[in-house]
């Protein structure tokens, strides 16, 4: 992992704030967007764990695996205990961060995502999106949203000339916690 500078910034989306952690490249060859999910508290967790939980770690991870690419690390509304509440993203969850309902036709995260890049950083035409996936994350039958939100989103991508390119990891594998962060270390390049 390289010792890039990682910026905090507060950016402001089309649906509330969020906490970033940025490493920007002056090449622009593009953003690796990261949302890293629920998070042990740091007594609980071991020592790997906490590492790879570590926004500022993961920003630089990215910045390292995706060379001349900015890495963006967007923090999650709020932690409910160790839960990921992605409140800005969904259109209505519970307290712990589960959708109450999903009308993906909305495309409430996309356009959140969408208007923090815009906030946060311009950038070029053409760029390639890759979508790295735990293998579990994706196929999960009491998430399906994620499926849809993501189908939706390659769709919209495509259909205004951006490649997308989908790698899974460890979707052979019985899901673990440690799985879940080994996968930011199995990162590659896409296309």
């Amino acid at each position: 992992m390289n010792d890039a500078q990682v910026m905090l910034q507060v950016l402001k989306g089309s649906f509330g704030a969020n906490k970033t952690y940025w490493v920007s490249r002056p090449s622009r060859k593009g953003i690796i967007l990261f949302f890293p999910g629920d998070q042990l508290e740091d007594a609980l967790a071991p020592p790997e764990i906490r590492r790879l939980q570590d926004p500022k770690v993961q920003a630089q991870l990215m910045a390292s695996k995706f060379g001349g690419c900015s890495s963006v690390v967007v923090m999650p509304s709020r932690l409910e205990g160790s839960f990921a509440c992605f409140d800005h993203f969904l259109n209505r969850i519970t307290r712990s961060g589960e959708p109450l309902s999903y009308r993906g036709a909305l495309l409430k995260a996309s356009s959140q995502i969408a208007s923090l890049l815009q906030a946060g950083c311009p950038t070029d035409d053409n760029k390639e999106m890759v979508y790295h996936l735990v293998g579990f994350s994706k196929d999960d039958e009491k998430r399906p949203w994620v499926r849809q939100e993501k189908v939706q989103f390659q769709a919209l991508l495509e259909r205004n000339g951006v490649i997308v390119v989908e790698r899974k990891y460890f979707a052979e594998g019985k899901p673990t916690l440690l799985m879940h962060f080994e996968a930011i270390e199995a990162m590659q390049r896409g296309a």
